[in-house]
C-alpha cells in the first residue's frame, strides 16, 4: 500500500533548500558587490592616474610653448617696435609723446578703455608717416599675447621673462591702438587685455613693500597702546 505524502516533510525540506540557497545567494551578492567597488576604486584612481599625467602633460607643453613665445617676442616682436620708433623718430612724428595733464590719457579696464582723456585729433595728420610700422608691430603684439590670454601659454613664464618690456613697449602705442580701434574697428583685444593683467600685477607687486610697511605700522600702533592705570 503506498504511504501518504508527508507534505509537511516535503515543505520543510522545500524550505530549508530555499533558504540555503537564498543564503548562498545573498553571499554571492556581497562577493558581486565588493568586487564591482573595488572594480569602481581600480577605474577611479586610473581616472586620476591618466588625469595627473595629463595635466602634468598639458602644463609642460603650456610652459613649452609660453618659453617659444617669450623668444618669438625678442626676435620679433622687438625688432618691430625698433622699426617703429625709429621710423616714428626719422618722420618726427610727435602723436605718441606724452602730455602733462592732470588726468592720465587712457585708463584700460578688463582689457578696454574705460577713460579716454587724449586729442585723437594728434593722430591723424602724422598716422600715414608709420602706419606701416605700427600695424606690423601692433599684430606682432597681437599674435604674441593670444595665447596668454586664452590660457595655453604658461603666464607665470611669460610674465617673468616679458613682462616689463610688453607693457612698457604697450604704453608708448596706447594712441595708435585707440586710433585704429575709432577709425577702422580694429580691436587688438588679447594685446589689451593682456597689457591690461600684467600692467596691474607689476603695480601690484611694486606697491607690495609700501602696503606691508603700513600694515606693519598699523600693527604696532595697535600694540602700543597705554594700559590705564
Amino acid at each position: 500500500m503506498t504511504q501518504p505524502i508527508d507534505w509537511h516533510s516535503v515543505w520543510q525540506t522545500t524550505r530549508s533548500v530555499l533558504e540555503a540557497l537564498y543564503f548562498l545567494s545573498g553571499i554571492g551578492i556581497l562577493i558581486a558587490a565588493a568586487y564591482a567597488a573595488k572594480q569602481v576604486r581600480i577605474a577611479s584612481d586610473q581616472l586620476r592616474m591618466t588625469k595627473e599625467i595629463s595635466d602634468a602633460n598639458s602644463r609642460r607643453e603650456s610652459v613649452k610653448f609660453a618659453a617659444e613665445l617669450c623668444k618669438n617676442f625678442a626676435n620679433e616682436v622687438v625688432p618691430t617696435q625698433e622699426a617703429l620708433i625709429k621710423k616714428y623718430v626719422a618722420e618726427k612724428c610727435t602723436f605718441l609723446n606724452p602730455v602733462k595733464q592732470a588726468a592720465p590719457p587712457f585708463v584700460i579696464k578688463d582689457g578696454d578703455f574705460a577713460q579716454v582723456n587724449y586729442e585723437i585729433s594728434r593722430v591723424k595728420p602724422e598716422w600715414s608717416k608709420v602706419e606701416t610700422e605700427a600695424i606690423a608691430f601692433l599684430n606682432k603684439s597681437e599674435s604674441f599675447a593670444i595665447p596668454f590670454v586664452a590660457g595655453v601659454a604658461d603666464d607665470p613664464i611669460g610674465f617673468q621673462e616679458t613682462a616689463v618690456a610688453f607693457v612698457n613697449a604697450i604704453n608708448i602705442v596706447l594712441p595708435a591702438i585707440y586710433y585704429l580701434r575709432k577709425t577702422q574697428g580694429v580691436r587688438y583685444a588679447s594685446l589689451l587685455k593682456l597689457w591690461n593683467i600684467w600692467h596691474d600685477r607689476i603695480a601690484a607687486q611694486a606697491a607690495a613693500p609700501a602696503l606691508k610697511g603700513l600694515q606693519d605700522l598699523i600693527d604696532a600702533a595697535e600694540k602700543n597702546k597705554i594700559k590705564p592705570i
